[in-house]
């Protein structure tokens, strides 16, 4: 048997020809073999190559996660104090807005006594 038998005189078996290479005999291709081997072959090294991509992006996602956590916590630390100062100075500026506007009343005021007053509570206290 020369490996050419059974096979008859389709092209598809002789279209590349049978080569000798290293006492192993290899016959060619049919047509468009060898481009679709080409094409699995690119697609391998392409899924190899996003692979690594993949592996070599992970250690870095990581690291930007934990810094992006760790200025997250920074921010709510520091918005806290911030609530917490403001809770604390809350009173003192109620305080401060109620004398600037007596302040402003008083600066405005020409010395006159209101005529009308309303809901039966002085504007101006007398102190005894």
């Amino acid at each position: 048997m020369n490996g050419q038998e059974g096979r008859g005189s389709d092209p598809a078996f002789h279209c590349a020809g049978d080569v000798e290479t290293g006492g192993h005999r290899s016959v060619g291709l049919p047509w468009g073999v060898d481009d679709v081997r080409q094409k699995i072959d690119q697609a391998i090294e392409d899924k190899v190559e996003a692979t690594q991509k993949k592996l070599t992006a992970e250690p870095d996602l990581e690291r930007i996660k934990v810094k992006a956590e760790s200025a997250l916590a920074k921010a709510r630390r520091k918005a806290e104090a911030l609530k917490a100062k403001r809770l604390e100075i809350m009173p003192d500026l109620l305080q401060l807005t109620r004398l600037e506007n007596e302040a402003d009343a008083i600066k405005k005021w020409n010395g006159q006594m209101p005529q009308v007053t309303g809901g039966g509570a002085p504007l101006v206290q007398i102190k005894p």
